[in-house]
C-alpha cells in the first residue's frame, strides 16, 4: 500500500517536472517513507506514482526564500500568509519557528512527461482551475 500525497492545486506548476518537492506542514510521517513509492493525487485525481528520495525538516523561517518561491510562486511573505490561512490552527503552527518538511520526489516509470496530465484532463480537470 503506497502512501498518498495529496495536492489541492498544482502551485507554481512543479507536478509537471520529472522532479519537484512540496513544503509540508511536519508531522512525523514522511521521513518514515524515504525509499518508497507515494501515490500522487491533484484534487483527488490520481496523476501517478513518485519516488519520494529525501526529506529535509526546517522551521519557516529557516526554509530557503527561493524554495518557498519554488513551491509556491509566492515571495516568501506571501506563502507565510497562505500557510497561516491553512495550519495557524493546527497545534504545530508555532508562527516562524513551524516546523516543515521539504518532500523531495520524481515521478517513477516512463511517461512522466504528458501521461498524469492526460489522465487529470481526460477525468474534466483543468490545470489552471482554483
Amino acid at each position: 500500500m503506497f502512501p498518498v500525497l495529496h495536492f489541492s492545486k498544482d502551485w507554481n506548476g512543479k507536478l509537471r517536472n520529472s522532479h519537484f518537492f512540496t513544503i509540508r506542514l511536519h508531522k512525523n510521517y514522511w521521513k518514515k517513507h524515504v525509499g518508497k513509492l507515494v501515490k500522487i493525487k491533484l484534487k483527488g485525481c490520481y496523476l501517478g506514482v513518485a519516488y519520494l528520495y529525501y526529506v529535509d525538516t526546517e522551521t519557516f523561517r529557516n526554509l530557503p526564500e527561493f524554495f518557498v518561491e519554488l513551491d509556491t510562486g509566492m515571495k516568501k511573505e506571501e506563502a507565510y500568509q497562505l500557510f497561516h490561512r491553512m495550519y495557524g490552527r493546527k497545534p504545530q503552527w508555532k508562527d516562524m519557528e513551524t516546523l516543515f518538511d521539504v518532500l523531495f520526489l520524481f515521478w517513477w516509470g516512463v511517461g512522466w512527461e504528458t501521461e498524469p496530465w492526460a489522465k487529470y484532463q481526460n477525468l474534466g480537470g483543468d490545470l489552471n482551475a482554483e
